[in-house]
């Protein structure tokens, strides 16, 4: 009996056993692939893969993945995950997947699913957006270039373009320049007075195509913005204003300035319904060329630029009346000028003090030391200074206490004020008086014709500069100086005081850059040695 008891559970044992093996076969059996579905075509370059989720409570899925229709173990993507979806990202256009899952138990059994495929479209290229000219435009043109943006294509591929441009809203195939590489094509001899339109398509190589939105622009005669005055070139006085002809329904601004490349700091005037404006005199340097232009703007805001004119307003600089002073102390001779109605010496004070020649006064061009077989010893120039060339043709470089202290009696270092007078008298602009650094372009006013200047110097004002260069304190010999810049900058000390520094002016031998036609103001420490101008009180 106890036999037939064991051999029952057996039996039973045996026949549980292969219903949970039929089980489980029959759930492995059931993974089925969703999506994408098998030989689908999609265009997006992330896709997700999803299956039907085992029954199995254990299951674990491997994903392979890859492009040819036989799946190899390299195409491995994932393994044992308990999810039934993965991302795929970064996919190839024009491009066919195949794909497969296995799902698996904890009992190591495994079951493959069928292979799926599914393929990237070609991705269309991005659409051209139109720039140039805007919708609806009004241009005052008959040769412009339509311009618009570049496509991209996601694939990689290369892009190219038809242009269509027509007189007709509706397109034909003749309307069409077509296979351009670029974002820009030029029109030449359009009609005035006439409404175009255009559009873009970009295509990429695999037939991919993508449309811009239609645009229109029209045609228009140039609004008559004639000049009248100043006339073109005009060279003589001060013009009182500047005048225009003019046409309803237009606004105007008018830019006045030293180049043809105006900018916001040349707008003079704007919002103007009349054909005339003053002129900025305070601004305006005499002897100097100006170039003025009126642009006309319309209710939609678009601008109209006339011609650009050109004018010259000539100051007559009285020719320098000369005359002499000599100083009775040594005997020097100086040469002067009348500026506007006051004395100024026409050439460097050069009277020597005698004064310690290391500290407050020197030579231009000439140090207190010099080195002689290795040793610094006191330069010789300053043991007959009068005999130098450098003294004769410079004068003398002071500190502006050595210079007080050498003053002849009835005659003072011009101050600044001085120097503002006397350089608007010479021409520069009122509107300039009170700046630092380079103002105006009137140096070539100052400076002597024979002075040694790399560039122009005319002297119309017989102030007679040259450039005797700066002392500059010595860090290796200090406190004496050491000479620089002679032959290269001419520097003037004023009598007027800031803050513990004088004012000065400086002339350089310069003329790569426009601002170097201009005289430069600035304070520095009265220490330094400068030339020195006087003017009879």
């Amino acid at each position: 009996m106890r036999k037939l008891i064991v051999l029952g559970l057996a039996v039973l044992c045996l026949l549980s056993s292969c219903t949970k093996d039929e089980e489980v076969k029959k759930v492995l059996q059931a993974i089925k692939l969703t999506a994408p579905a098998d030989k689908a075509t999609v265009t997006e370059k992330t896709v997700k893969l999803t299956w039907e989720k085992s029954t199995d409570a254990t299951a674990v899925y491997d994903v392979y993945f890859g492009t040819k229709a036989e799946l190899a173990e390299a195409d491995l993507k994932a393994k044992d995950i308990a999810e039934n979806v993965l991302e795929v990202k970064e996919l190839s256009g024009n491009t066919t997947y195949f794909w497969k899952v296995i799902v698996k138990n904890d009992n190591n059994e495994a079951v493959e699913s069928e292979i799926f495929s599914f393929a990237i479209g070609n991705s269309l290229p991005t659409k051209p957006e139109l720039t140039f000219p805007a919708n609806d435009a009004k241009l005052m043109k008959t040769e412009l270039n339509l311009l618009w943006t570049e496509s991209t294509d996601a694939d990689g591929d290369a892009v190219v373009y038809d242009v269509y441009f027509s007189k007709k809203e509706e397109f034909t195939a003749d309307d069409a320049q077509k296979d351009f590489s670029g974002t820009k094509i030029t029109l030449q001899n359009l009609d005035v007075n006439t409404k175009y339109f255009w559009k873009v398509v970009a295509k990429d190589t695999n037939g991919g195509i993508v449309e811009s939105d239609v645009f229109n622009f029209t045609t228009h005669v140039v609004p008559n913005a004639q000049l009248l005055t100043p006339i073109d070139e005009y060279k003589g006085d001060m013009p009182e204003k500047f005048t225009w002809e003019v046409q309803e329904g237009f606004k105007y601004i008018v830019v006045c300035g030293k180049t043809k490349g105006f900018s916001a700091a040349d707008v003079v005037a704007k919002e103007l319904t009349v054909g005339e404006c003053p002129m900025p005199v305070e601004k305006l340097e005499s002897n100097v060329q100006y170039f003025w232009q009126v642009v006309a703007v319309n209710a939609a805001g678009t601008q109209f630029s006339s011609p650009i004119f050109s004018f010259t307003a000539i100051k007559e600089i009285a020719g320098p009346k000369y005359g002499t002073f000599t100083d009775t102390r040594d005997g020097h001779e100086y040469k002067t000028v009348e500026i506007n109605g006051k004395v100024w010496l026409a050439e460097n004070f050069a009277f020597v003090p005698d004064a310690d020649i290391n500290f407050l006064w020197m030579i231009p061009g000439e140090n207190p030391k010099v080195l002689v077989d290795g040793k610094k010893v006191d330069n010789p120039a300053y043991a007959n200074v009068k005999e130098n060339a450098n003294y004769k043709k410079y004068g003398i470089l002071y500190t502006v206490e050595a210079a007080k202290d050498a003053l002849p009696d009835g005659w003072h270092i011009a101050t600044d004020e001085e120097w503002v007078d006397m350089e608007l008298y010479v021409g520069m602009a009122e509107a300039d008086k009170d700046l630092s650094n380079y103002r105006g372009s009137h140096a070539k006013t100052l400076k002597k014709e024979d002075g040694g200047w790399g560039q122009e110097a005319t002297n119309e004002s017989g102030f007679g500069a040259v450039p005797a260069g700066i002392g500059e304190p010595d860090w290796s010999n200090y406190p004496k100086p050491k000479a620089t810049n002679l032959d290269m900058k001419a520097y003037f000390w004023t009598g007027t005081v800031k803050s513990s520094s004088n004012y000065y002016r400086m002339l350089i031998n310069d003329d790569s850059q426009d601002q170097f036609k201009g005289v430069k103001k600035g304070l520095m420490s009265s220490t330094r040695r400068m030339s020195v101008r006087l003017v009879k009180d």
